[in-house]
């Protein structure tokens, strides 16, 4: 492996680091609504437990307290049907357990079919590549801000440089 190549690893490895404090919270359409604070600590724990596996080769995706406030806020703009409601109270239940929050029995959801596990780690996975995504977008956005400020900072240097010169002849 190259320098170039352990420098864009750890570079990598790094913005997924900020990127479990910082990265926004996906909802649907335009939702603004910010979890709860005992939600968001479950977020940022999944997070973190997230990355902790990546090291160990797992994929990285969103966790089940993220899925479940991105499906509560799709059920804003539209009603689920049965298997996506299954798939929220599954996920609801997982983060108010990880909150220690007393779940109704009757909203209780242990399992999901295979069908209805797949369809959730599809949306784990989508809402990580929505996060990824802005995430490099923004660091992109950022490194060209600061090469852009640096080539000015120089041109002023040069420009004073310049100033600072004596006129050999001055007519």
């Amino acid at each position: 492996m190259t320098v170039a190549e352990d420098k864009l690893k750890f570079g990598k490895a790094i913005s997924e680091m900020v990127g479990i404090f910082t990265d926004p919270i996906v909802t649907c359409r335009g939702n603004l609504n910010r979890p709860p604070g005992f939600f968001m600590e479950v977020i940022t724990l999944e997070r973190l437990i997230m990355n902790m596996e990546a090291l160990k080769g797992k994929e990285i995706m969103a966790g089940d307290a993220e899925a479940s406030w991105y499906i509560s806020s799709a059920s804003l703009e539209a009603p689920l049907d049965e298997e996506w409601t299954r798939i929220y109270m599954y996920c609801f239940t997982k983060t108010m357990r990880a909150c220690k929050r007393e779940v109704p029995a009757d909203c209780v959801q242990e399992t999901l079919s295979k069908y209805e596990m797949d369809e959730l780690i599809r949306l784990k996975r989508w809402i990580y590549k929505v996060q990824s995504e802005r995430r490099h977008a923004a660091d992109i956005q950022e490194r060209r801000e600061e090469r852009e400020q640096k080539k000015k900072e120089e041109t002023v240097k040069k420009e004073e440089k310049v100033k600072l010169q004596p006129a050999l002849f001055d007519f």
